[in-house]
């Protein structure tokens, strides 16, 4: 989900830096654009958000389909998420993006995410980079960390050692995290929020569900403008669970897993639910 600028020139540079397996039609060839409201972001980016979330995605899963769901350059959330649930293409699909709105906005938001749900679609998104202490309350509703429709990921700080093995791993200052006292409806603790350390006093959404690796010290290579830059933030993270979970899904489904749904579909769906234990 894009709404930023980007080069799909770009992608070639990266298959070729890190030597990325190619599709059989050649690199490139397993992207697609689904322009929005006519707008195609294929231009010079803004943010360098769209070939982050382009690139990092296709560095985990190099052979996906990937679909770019495209409102470059507007702010058409709802136009977006109404296209991909009238598709019903996508298995997994993740937007590095904050949002805020009024009551009526994030309610059409939410009801569009249940029928994603009902998909059996995952969707995931950026918890944002503001930190702990502000989490985007100056903004007005943090939509879509307060959504437990939406998989939020966090970032990690990670330290290795000399060898690049991982020795530590902890949050990471920079990340969205904790809750929003909104009073929309569907704000509440979602029921897989629970555990040891998980707060029981706090009746709103918290979040993150998940973190990866998000500090710009130990970053991701990507190419924005055809420059190979180191970047972070949660904008990489969610992505590159999403390519990482694109891995599992099609690594199941050739063990016989996943069963398909009344749609025909073999997807994770809402998988933060099915960790309940």
């Amino acid at each position: 989900t894009n709404f930023d600028g980007y080069r799909l020139s770009n992608i070639s540079l990266e298959y070729s830096q890190f030597g990325l397996p190619t599709p059989s039609g050649g690199v490139g060839s397993n992207v697609t654009v689904v322009p929005i409201d006519g707008q195609d972001g294929n231009t010079a980016p803004a943010m360098g958000e769209g070939d982050i979330d382009i690139q990092t995605t296709l560095a985990m899963a190099p052979l996906c389909n990937l679909i770019v769901y495209d409102n470059g350059g507007q702010s058409d959330l709802i136009g977006v998420l109404t296209r991909e649930v009238q598709d019903n293409k996508a298995d997994i699909v993740t937007e590095s993006y904050g949002w805020s709105g009024d009551s009526a906005f994030y309610l059409a938001a939410h009801n569009l995410h249940v029928s994603m749900s009902a998909q059996g679609i995952t969707y995931m998104c950026a918890s944002g980079d503001q930190g702990t202490g502000t989490f985007l309350g100056s903004q007005g509703t943090p939509y879509g960390d307060v959504d437990s429709e939406i998989l939020v990921v966090g970032g990690t700080t990670v330290t290795t050692n000399s060898n690049g093995n991982r020795v530590s791993e902890v949050g990471w200052t920079g990340s969205g995290g904790g809750w929003f006292p909104s009073t929309d409806s569907f704000n509440v603790r979602p029921s897989y929020q629970k555990g040891s350390g998980v707060p029981t006093n706090i009746p709103y959404r918290l979040v993150p569900d998940l973190a990866l690796d998000a500090d710009p010290n130990t970053g991701y290579e990507v190419y924005v403008a055809g420059q190979l830059r180191v970047w972070g933030g949660t904008s990489c993270a969610s992505p590159t669970f999403a390519g990482s979970l694109a891995d599992s899904e099609e690594q199941i489904i050739a063990g016989g897993g996943l069963p398909a749904n009344s749609a025909g579909k073999r997807r994770f769906g809402r998988i933060d639910r099915k960790s309940v234990v």
